[in-house]
């Protein structure tokens, strides 16, 4: 199995070392060393096309939200070929799942990422303890998964501006729910 998923990354990027996987499924998600760093790559298969938006879109938020410190940033995107239908390449911020007792600290980091995403349109964050990482020393943390957000920006624009109001609203009721 393991060789399975080499193979895989390879074909995606042969500079990339296999280290673990992280989420198997119609996306793979997959722990790497690019010889410098550990990596987050996040790959669609070939067999389900439809969801490659999802890896694309994450890939065009990162890039729109390139100066936001409290996510996983990008590393490089690339582009569909005939073995896969979209993948890219992160930051890996180690760490465990956001728990219910987070310090103030940490809810005031994760409040600013917040207020910075959605400054640049970026909304729908799917905030939710497996999406934030906290640091070993649990004194940081990041926002690690971007897939599902929608945008309204003139860079960028996937969603009204009534919708972004919306999402804005609660992806705010999310964060009241995290830290409560």
């Amino acid at each position: 199995m393991e060789e399975e998923r080499t193979l895989n990354i390879n074909e995606v990027d042969s500079s990339l070392s296999y280290e673990g996987t992280l989420q198997e499924g119609i996306s793979g998600v997959f722990k790497v060393h690019d010889g410098i760093s550990f990596r987050i790559l996040k790959v669609i298969s070939t067999c389900f096309p439809s969801l490659s938006k999802y890896v694309e879109r994450e890939g065009e938020v990162l890039e729109l939200a390139r100066n936001v410190p409290g996510i996983t940033h990008l590393v490089e995107k690339y582009a569909p070929n005939n073995l896969h239908c979209g993948a890219i390449l992160k930051e890996y911020f180690g760490g465990n799942e956001l728990p219910e007792n987070a310090s103030s600290g940490v809810e005031n980091i994760i409040r600013k990422t917040v207020s910075d995403l959605h400054s640049l349109g970026i909304v729908d964050l799917d905030l939710a303890n497996r999406n934030i990482i906290l640091s070993l020393n649990k004194q940081n943390a990041k926002i690690i998964d971007l897939d599902s957000c929608d945008v309204y920006s003139r860079y960028l624009e996937t969603i009204t501006y009534d919708d972004f109001m919306d999402k804005k609203e609660k992806d705010m009721k999310d964060l009241e729910y995290l830290f409560r």
